[in-house]
């Protein structure tokens, strides 16, 4: 094979995957066709059924790079330590989430909607990374001294739905919350209402 040949492959099949991913952030799962994934990457019908047999494919290959981006993130989480005067890590974290939901705006969106048909192994992957998110969020909230009338996987449920719902909700169109504000003052909540900070 051309060795010319292969970089431009990659950069089609890159194309449609970043085509793919500002499609679905714009109009969703449900509303995007493959016409439209082959408009918006400037290619042709058989360049897509080259990469991606539908567009199922292509959101498959999305959800798995946004799962390994996340669990970088869930290891992260892993490793912080609820500390009552520590609201700058909390922050950090929730940076790094921010560029998460950013950089994988359409799958999030598909999340959100259910509307995706995934393929079983793609479910499987999800199911880890989400599992172990909760997981680390329960060690995390579990860490706060003091007694709690809440299971701390409900506590680390419900600072996962606030997190997410947060994020995506600045992310969404309609907000008019600006989202370099979001983290410090999540990040502020967080510490008041998890870790008993001031």
């Amino acid at each position: 094979m051309d060795a010319a040949a292969v970089p431009e492959s990659r950069s089609r099949r890159d194309r449609l995957l970043t085509a793919g991913n500002t499609v679905f952030s714009e109009v969703g799962y449900v509303g995007t066709t493959v016409d439209d994934l082959i408009e918006r990457a400037s290619t042709s019908r058989a360049s897509f059924y080259r990469y991606f047999r539908n567009k199922d494919d292509l959101f498959a290959e999305l959800a798995r790079a946004c799962f390994r981006d996340m669990k970088a993130i869930v290891e992260e989480l892993g490793r912080a330590r609820a500390d009552a005067d520590d609201v700058a890590e909390i922050e950090e974290v929730l940076d790094r989430y921010r560029d998460l939901h950013t950089r994988h705006a359409g799958v999030f969106r598909a999340w959100w909607e259910r509307a995706a048909r995934l393929d079983p192994r793609v479910v499987a992957d999800e199911s880890r990374v989400f599992d172990r998110l909760v997981d680390g969020l329960t060690r995390f909230v579990g860490d706060v001294p003091g007694e709690s009338a809440v299971a701390p996987e409900a506590r680390a449920g419900l600072l996962y739905l606030l997190i997410e719902g947060s994020y995506a909700a600045v992310t969404s169109r309609w907000s008019r919350v600006d989202p370099d504000t979001l983290a410090p003052t999540l990040a502020r909540m967080i510490h008041r209402t998890y870790l008993g900070g001031d």
